[in-house]
């Protein structure tokens, strides 16, 4: 195998639109250890399966969001494992999931080959990895494309949603040379950004989205899919008109954002938010799923550009870490007087603390949604009044061996793996805020 055969995966997976194009792995000095990594929480390999062909694999039958949990991603992994048969791989051409823990590539690129030969690979893709693009450069939308878009891999996926917000909101109308006058041209450019958020991500959820899917899905989803985006879009609108006079009048830019600070608060229940929309968006049936794909047309039909529902439903939470760095920058400025510096600064900290508070609701709904995952796969093991919830926030988790006897001391490494050959007793262990609980696997490994 040559060193860089395993690249022709990294494009496949683009190709699928299970990486973007300007992911890290598509960079030239990108390395095999990366991709392995990449795919150690199962989550692409989950949705490739489901690429190849649609609801082979539900979605509610694998962790789309892992978040570091080893059971989480054994799981996600096993489901694969399982699914490959589907496919025509024999036990044989199937990697063990040590082979990621281990970094050992050969076997994980084995299957990728075998699964990128199958019928249902050739069906999908009879182009191959050299795919030719479109004008607009986007592959063609192909069956089981509708999916794609909902489920991102755990891994980097703060550079994914900051490349969404890049092309979104990344490019302005302003001239470079415009920079040697840097207070300007960094109010100018915050203006401008703040116009375009409004303009082209927070309207359009409403306009291509909101409205037309009311009363086509249901009511409760539908709430939940949406909510904030009125508050946000009311707040934003007249923010958009307080930087005007503020910056026309060239009053302190800080004292704007220390007006608005119970305003900005909303975000932490909007970003909080963000993994029961995907909760919400994974559960939908088929025929649901049409239609949300049908605003994304309609979107692209009427303007110059378009994202995923999820895709702009995260612009928000990306905009809310830009404030800091602009006030920041501000701040540097020699323009303004000591006093003025520091009601920029305290405005720096005021949106900060704001962020901050926005990520512990969004990380406290993400170990939720976890935990509840780990107490269905350990189902009865628990008392029946008890939930792991009880426990506190979810903190780690691991596989480890336990032996009942204490004199395996005099055995070398070689004696005790035959000793556990076929007779494997896996224990997990899971660390919460109030307790930490083993809770008893059995696994059999036959010769």
């Amino acid at each position: 195998m040559a060193a860089n055969d395993w690249k022709k995966y990294v494009r496949w997976f683009t190709v699928c639109k299970l990486i973007s194009k300007d992911h890290p792995i598509n960079l030239p000095n990108s390395t095999l250890e990366e991709f392995i990594n990449l795919l150690k929480d199962g989550v692409i390999l989950c949705n490739l399966c489901n690429v190849l062909k649609p609801d082979i694999l539900p979605l509610t039958h694998f962790s789309y969001r892992p978040n570091n949990s080893k059971f989480l991603s054994t799981r996600n992994i096993n489901a694969f494992r399982e699914t490959c048969s589907y496919f025509g791989l024999e036990s044989k051409d199937i990697f063990e999931i040590t082979d990621f823990f281990k970094v050992n590539g050969f076997p994980i690129l084995r299957t990728l080959y075998k699964l990128s030969e199958s019928k249902f690979s050739k069906d999908w893709d009879p182009y191959g990895y050299s795919l030719p693009e479109d004008e607009n450069g986007s592959s063609p939308s192909r069956p089981g494309a509708i999916y794609i878009n909902l489920s991102v891999s755990n891994s980097n996926r703060e550079e994914e949603e900051d490349s969404i917000y890049q092309k979104l909101l990344g490019k302005t109308n302003l001239n470079s040379t415009d920079s040697t006058d840097g207070i300007n041209y960094a109010l100018n450019e915050l203006l401008e950004t703040e116009e375009i958020y409004l303009n082209k991500s927070l309207l359009p959820i409403k306009t291509f989205f909101m409205i037309p899917l009311k009363g086509k899905i249901c009511e409760s989803d539908h709430k939940i899919i949406f909510n904030g985006i009125d508050r946000l879009i009311s707040f934003h609108k007249v923010f958009l008109q307080q930087l005007q006079e503020v910056i026309n009048s060239k009053n302190n830019i800080g004292q704007i954002f220390l007006n608005n600070r119970v305003n900005f608060s909303m975000y932490g229940d909007y970003c909080a938010n963000i993994p029961v929309i995907e909760d919400t968006l994974m559960k939908f049936s088929k025929a649901n799923l049409q239609l949300f794909f049908d605003c994304e047309k309609n979107m692209s039909d009427s303007i110059d550009y378009c994202f995923s529902t999820m895709e702009l439903l995260k612009v928000p939470m990306m905009r809310l870490t830009k404030y800091p760095l602009i006030l920041s920058n501000l701040y540097l400025s020699d323009n303004y007087s000591p006093k003025e510096k520091g009601t920029i600064k305290k405005a720096q900290y005021a949106i900060e603390d704001i962020l901050k508070y926005t990520n512990e609701m969004l990380r406290d709904t993400e170990m939720l949604i976890n935990t509840s995952q780990i107490q269905k796969e350990v189902e009865g093991l628990l008392p029946s009044s008890q939930n792991l919830t009880d426990f506190g926030h979810f903190l780690l988790d691991g596989e480890f061996m336990v032996s009942t006897k204490n004199n395996f001391a005099k055995y070398n490494k070689k004696q005790l793996d035959t000793f556990f050959t076929g007779r494997k007793q896996i224990r997990y262990q899971f660390f919460f805020q109030l307790m930490i609980t083993c809770l008893f696997f059995l696994r059999i490994t036959k010769k």
